[in-house]
């Protein structure tokens, strides 16, 4: 079964709502004040895996949720705090606390969770030329940390 994460407007699961059928970082379109977590997978290219998500208010942590289905509410477990505005969907091998952003800044309804690393030099050689209308190049790129090298044409 595909997880689905659900929040609303009200403490008593009403008002506007949104659903979240996708692993990232998320700002909630308005202070959401309960949610519904269905536990499942995310299929992606082909491989399986199991998501968790966590609900915050800025970088401060409300529940998180991975195998077992639940349903937040604001209650006395959010002293202090009366809404969330931020989720967090991480899928993965195991199910674990994604924790929440330290950040907000530059924080959009699609931005990624964490981004790929990436290489820190590189080198590139030809390897093949051609010369008259339909010339091509081929370029092969290793990593220093000698990582797949990329071929671009």
């Amino acid at each position: 079964m595909l997880f689905s994460f659900q929040t609303w407007e009200n403490s008593n699961a009403t008002g506007r709502s949104q659903i979240f059928d996708r692993d990232g970082l998320y700002t909630t379109a308005f202070r959401s004040r309960s949610f519904t977590w269905i536990p499942g997978y995310y299929l992606d290219d082909g491989t399986w895996d199991v998501c968790s998500m966590s609900f915050c208010q800025g970088d401060h942590q409300l529940s998180w949720r991975g195998s077992s289905e639940g349903r937040g509410i604001n209650s006395t477990r959010w002293e202090g705090y009366e809404y969330g505005d931020t989720v967090v969907i991480r899928c993965g091998t195991v199910f674990a606390d994604p924790g929440c952003p330290l950040s907000r800044e530059g924080v959009t309804m699609t931005a990624p969770i964490y981004d790929p690393p990436a290489a820190t030099t590189a080198t590139a050689a030809p390897t093949e030329t051609s010369v008259g209308g339909n010339s091509s190049l081929s370029v092969g790129v290793t990593t220093s940390a000698g990582q797949a090298s990329v071929v671009a044409r």
